[in-house]
């Protein structure tokens, strides 16, 4: 890569503009989670009223991701090239209206419209914010800032499921959607005020990378740890969701909680529970980067291995105390890998390439879960029961743990290259 470079900023305290940066951001990521998951609050009055089967309101879910697949990779290649502040504003703007739009869907065919809709504004955000933020911080204040983002997104997911059964459960599902898309259009305002970092800045860079070709971007489709990343990205997704969508309807249908106390117990779990592993794995993450290469991938194994250990007593319980309390441990570490997931990202990729990069693994991994968490598990769940169809996510978090540990393993020798003579092979 051409350009000047100098030191990059290595102080752990954050100025104004960075705090004001990730109160913006933050905001930002909890009415995008706001907006996301108040399908699964209202999914079960939804689906009544509409009469809808489960497969009718999962591919409501899969029409959210189908707009990221077409959205999502060309912003994504954009904001590596234009500026990325009326990307932002575009899908901010967009995913509000359509949020809201979703009170007034009357059949499967409308509500598919909105949601997709709801997917293509999130989709331009998504693909382009991460780089923003890492512009802004230093990679060594990236683990704690990404946790923190991540943790946001998660009350966001809290507030969607505790007021949006609650809304449901007083006025209506319809009423849930029309508040739910309100944030999102008071923070653009924010945004249009808030200044745009130049590519490069957190790394010291005073000149901005070459723009990547299409071969470029491309090119990242053959690199084997951009591969590993997104496949690993692509369960931990799944799995996480697949808890977090069908989990109350688990409660309501095996062990006979209302709809709203289900919404609620996951809401609060993923509150708690989900806020507290979120910020423990970015702390501790990051904490274990300054001591080993790889420290990112090993994390998310560990994290994935005690998935397992926590989900399978879950679906296993004999009563609803017994299930809620397995499941807000495993939230607990699932969530702790949440805030790695980015930083580890940013440790593949070159730095021209990291809109382009993020786009990659949002369409393809968004896709990939949510056609194992709405197809898959829909047609499982009609066919054979929920209660059986949930045992997928256990069996796809032990596959993960095997794909994070040889990311991890693959980084360490790579690092250790590093520091060999020139002319050394390269380790395998």
């Amino acid at each position: 890569m051409s350009g000047t470079h100098s030191a990059a900023p290595d102080s752990t305290a954050l100025s104004r503009h960075q705090w004001s940066t990730l109160g913006i951001f933050g905001l930002l990521a909890f009415a995008c989670a706001v907006d996301r998951f108040i399908l699964g609050a209202v999914l079960t009055p939804l689906k009544a009223d509409l009469a809808l089967t489960d497969q009718h309101v999962a591919r409501a879910g899969m029409a959210f991701t189908l707009a990221y697949l077409l959205i999502v990779p060309i912003l994504g290649f954009l904001g590596d090239h234009v500026k990325r502040k009326p990307l932002i504003l575009g899908g901010l703007v967009l995913w509000s209206i359509a949020s809201i739009g979703g009170g007034f869907a009357t059949g499967i065919v409308s509500l598919l419209v909105w949601r997709a809709a709801v997917g293509g504004g999130e989709g331009a955000y998504q693909s382009v914010a991460p780089s923003w933020l890492a512009d802004v911080f230093a990679p060594n204040q990236r683990g704690r800032i990404f946790a923190v983002y991540s943790g946001v997104s998660i009350l966001g997911y809290t507030v969607s499921y505790v007021v949006g059964g609650w809304l449901a459960a007083q006025y209506g599902w319809r009423v849930a959607f029309y508040i739910s898309g309100l944030p999102g259009l008071l923070l653009a305002v924010a945004v249009l005020l808030l200044k745009e970092p130049s590519r490069g800045q957190s790394e010291g860079r005073t000149e901005p990378p070459p723009r990547p070709t299409l071969r470029e971007a491309a090119a990242l489709l053959r690199e084997p740890l951009f591969l590993i990343f997104v496949l690993g990205n692509t369960i931990q997704l799944y799995a996480l969701g697949g808890v977090s969508f069908w989990g109350p309807a688990l409660l309501h249908r095996v062990y006979g909680l209302s709809n709203q106390e289900g919404t609620a117990f996951f809401g609060l779990a993923f509150g708690l529970a989900g806020v507290a592993g979120t910020l423990t794995g970015g702390f501790v993450a990051g904490a274990l980067r300054r001591r080993f290469a790889g420290a990112y991938a090993a994390w998310s194994a560990l994290v994935a291995a005690a998935c397992v250990a926590t989900v399978i007593p879950a679906l296993l319980a004999g009563d609803a105390r017994t299930a809620e309390i397995w499941f807000f441990v495993e939230i607990f570490f699932s969530t702790a890998g949440l805030g790695v997931s980015t930083p580890l990202l940013l440790e593949l990729v070159p730095l021209q390439l990291r809109a382009t990069a993020q786009s990659l693994v949002i369409s393809i991994s968004m896709v990939g879960s949510t056609l194992l968490q709405t197809e898959v598990m829909g047609y499982l769940s009609d066919r054979h029961g929920l209660a059986t169809a949930m045992f997928l996510v256990p069996a796809f978090f032990t596959f993960s743990v095997g794909l994070w540990l040889v990311l991890a393993v693959r980084q360490r020798r790579l690092a250790a290259f590093a520091q060999l003579p020139a002319g050394s092979p390269v380790p395998r």
